[in-house]
């Protein structure tokens, strides 16, 4: 889905997962930034991105609601982020 479509129909994006495009359609969350996100991925939960530069708590309330963490058990730079069962 597009970042586009994401914001318009207020899809919720998961952190560990998401492209950066995908992240841009969250809440004040720009190339930079999202940029930034993937960098500092794997993240346990949401409140963990209170760590990436950037994210202060005015930033963390709007983005609850629209972005989740599901935990990773792997992450790899080619394959990115394995799901838990």
């Amino acid at each position: 889905m597009s970042p586009d479509d994401l914001t318009a129909l207020q899809q919720p994006v998961d952190v560990n997962r998401a492209s950066i495009a995908e992240l841009t359609s969250l809440p004040r969350i720009g190339p930079k930034l999202a940029r930034r996100i993937v960098h500092g991925r794997p993240y346990d939960d949401l409140e963990s991105l209170a760590r990436v530069r950037g994210i202060g708590p005015a930033t963390m309330k709007r983005l609850r609601g629209r972005a989740f963490v599901r935990p990773c058990v792997a992450m790899t730079q080619s394959q990115g982020c394995t799901a838990l069962p």
